[in-house]
């Protein structure tokens, strides 16, 4: 999927600022894929969702990444669906 031919959507996350789990969901859409970049662009983190959703909201186990503040994008296979959190 080129990049041009996405569309940059909102991404809910809660809680936020987050302790160990992050929920992720952005309305209907089923996320595909997820990335977590630090405050610097470095990519620490990605996710590969199952074709089976159950549920509206996808669950992130955030325990390993450090306190400061993160960017996360997601991909539904059309959109690209963007937020921040940060992790205390």
């Amino acid at each position: 999927v080129c990049s041009s031919d996405l569309q940059n959507q909102s991404l809910f996350v809660y809680p936020n600022p987050v302790g160990n789990r992050l929920s992720v969901a952005c309305g209907e859409h089923a996320l595909k894929s997820a990335d977590i970049y630090n405050a610097i662009g470095k990519s620490v983190m990605h996710i590969q969702f199952s074709d089976i959703r159950t549920l509206p909201v996808e669950e992130l186990d955030v325990q390993n990444l450090s306190t400061g503040i993160y960017f996360i994008t997601a991909i539904d296979g059309e959109k690209l669906f963007r937020s921040k959190f940060i992790k205390q």
